[in-house]
């Protein structure tokens, strides 16, 4: 039974983690997992550097496109992302992966906004940010 608990701990884990994954621009995914891992001197591992490439792995159902069923997403999004989230519980210790949890965290936070002018505002957290350009 204890079992079944700690499967289905593991699974919810996995699925916010993926949840927070599909919220936040996959171009930069990428850059902030790869820039956590090298502040911590810790090299990628293939297998997180495939899920970050959005290459397939080598587990069924594990095929790039595959149809997820959300609307308004990507074919194959919900599948990538919960490859990556599952790559990443997979291959970091838990201090790793809490700081690269809280760096995408951030991401999902941020707002840029181009104005006429090509004057740029960017805002990276939560809260209110006034901007007042000259």
């Amino acid at each position: 039974m204890s079992e079944d608990l700690g499967a289905v701990a593991v699974t919810a884990g996995v699925n916010a983690l993926a949840g927070l994954i599909s919220r936040v621009p996959w171009s930069e995914i990428g850059g902030r997992v790869v820039g956590v891992l090298t502040r911590r001197g810790r090299a990628v591992d293939p297998r997180l550097a495939r899920a970050l490439d959005g290459e397939p792995d080598a587990e069924p159902g594990g095929e790039p496109g595959e149809p997820d069923g959300e609307p308004g997403g990507e074919p194959g999004e919900s599948a990538r992302s919960l490859r990556l989230a599952a790559a990443l519980t997979q291959v970091l210790p838990p201090e790793d992966l809490a700081v690269v949890t809280r760096e995408l965290e951030a991401l999902g936070h941020r707002t840029e906004i181009t104005l006429n002018g090509g004057k740029n505002a960017v805002h990276t957290g939560s809260g209110d940010q006034n901007v007042t350009f000259n």
